[in-house]
């Protein structure tokens, strides 16, 4: 897979550092995605207030739009978050 990145972004000389997948210092969590964008936001909202208070995060979206829709629905609960990648 690898090769093919690199092949389809014309980096043939690239350098290629790699990592485990599994590191110590990062959470992952798959949860089955609510049919309503304001119930996906209250359970990320409830966990960022809880679980994961003063902590950073990363959260992923199918589009930029339900990416900014996501992010407007958690600002109106007071959650900073910004975009990136748009």
């Amino acid at each position: 897979m690898t090769l093919d990145v690199q092949k389809m972004l014309n980096l043939e000389k690239a350098l290629i550092l790699r990592a485990p997948f599994n590191r110590a210092n990062l959470n992952y969590a798959v949860i089955r995605k609510p049919d309503k964008l304001t119930e996906c936001a209250d359970i990320i909202a409830t966990w960022l207030k809880t679980k994961y208070l003063y902590q950073s995060g990363i959260i992923y979206a199918t589009t930029i739009k339900e990416c900014e829709d996501l992010a407007q629905q958690l600002r109106s609960q007071g959650i900073k978050v910004s975009i990136s990648g748009t």
